[in-house]
């Protein structure tokens, strides 16, 4: 588990869900109240490109960005994609795996529910 004393930064490589990214903004925004993280994902299966309702937070390519909360970041446990690890020898699926899958199905449903929030958010 990531230690308590963990303070997301500009820069660094955390997990969002299941989804590897680059932090790029830390702070308040215009389209919800609260400090949010603006990250860049490492694939498109984002929101936006940095920018919400028109405020430019931060710049990545279109699909490749998300805000979350501090509570959706992680970390700890950023590792490679399978196919990217050395000398995995076919343990990608290891059976410790199989809790981190779980909590990232959930973070990731949390993560669709956000931006579902934010979307409609837009159309108000």
């Amino acid at each position: 588990q990531a230690p308590a004393a963990y303070k997301p930064a500009v820069g660094d490589r955390v997990l969002v869900g299941r989804n590897v990214a680059t932090i790029r903004f830390i702070g308040p925004t215009q389209f919800a109240g609260g400090e949010w993280i603006g990250c860049e994902l490492d694939d498109a299966t984002g929101k936006n490109d940095g920018s919400v309702q028109g405020e430019r937070y931060f710049q990545c390519k279109s699909g490749y960005g998300i805000f979350v909360r501090e509570s959706m970041v992680r970390k700890e446990g950023v590792r490679r994609k399978p196919a990217e690890r050395v000398g995995s020898g076919g343990n990608a699926k290891a059976p410790r795996q199989s809790a981190s899958v779980v909590e990232s199905d959930e973070a990731t449903e949390l993560r669709v529910q956000l931006a579902e929030a934010a979307e409609e958010h837009d159309t108000e």
